[in-house]
């Protein structure tokens, strides 16, 4: 696909299969990060309805996906996946998490710590290539 077409391809994703409050927490998980509970209390929900928000949301990116029901979405694939196409997150954090996928895909760190370092000297490294 061209870029603009994938870029239209999940902007379609996010506005019309995920619902108002189902983006509401994929974009909270994306921008500030959390656990359910830190996420619900931003949102001022209950930390299981935002845990439901976020498995249907895992759900409906696998199935747009089409990928196998036992493959499994975690919220550091989601965060890859839809970064570059949620409105509000800056050039910077996106490349920051575009980091952090390259190094989960290729290191095998564990997500929990890997998203925890601070990536600032290594963005200056991308930027320059």
């Amino acid at each position: 696909l061209k870029h603009s077409e994938e870029v239209a391809r999940w902007r379609h994703f996010l506005a019309h299969i995920l619902t108002p409050a189902e983006r509401k927490a994929v974009k909270e998980l994306v921008l500030r990060g959390g656990t359910n509970a830190e996420i619900a209390r931003r949102l001022r929900k209950s930390p299981r309805t935002v845990e439901h928000q976020l498995e249907s949301a895992f759900r409906k990116l696998r199935e747009f996906l089409d990928w196998p029901e036992d493959f499994p979405i975690s919220r550091n694939t989601l965060t890859s996946l839809l970064t570059p196409y949620l409105e509000g997150v800056s050039a910077t954090r996106s490349e920051e998490l575009h980091y952090k996928q390259l190094l989960l895909r290729s290191l095998m760190f564990n997500p929990v710590t890997l998203f925890q370092w601070p990536l600032e000297p290594r963005l200056g490294d991308l930027r320059r290539r």
